[in-house]
């Protein structure tokens, strides 16, 4: 969804929380490179949230968006 590598994600729930982009597929966070589910259930369980399933972009922001968001924009061509 157009977002260069290495730029800084923000988690939607608390913005202290950061992960960089390292593909098109993975972050790193916590100086490890997963998922972005990965990295959202790690995020989600450091402040005290603990699921089943996570789904990544629902909970990682770039430019004041989360990935879901920004993904349904550019299929609408928005």
């Amino acid at each position: 969804v157009d977002i260069p590598v290495g730029a800084e994600l923000v988690f939607s729930r608390d913005e202290n929380i950061k992960a960089m982009v390292k593909d098109n597929r993975s972050v790193e966070f916590n100086g490890e490179v997963v998922s972005l589910s990965v990295a959202a259930d790690r995020a989600l369980r450091q402040i005290g949230i603990q699921w089943k399933s996570v789904q990544g972009p629902a909970y990682w922001m770039y430019d004041g968006e989360t990935l879901d968001e920004r993904r349904k924009r550019f299929e609408s061509g928005g």
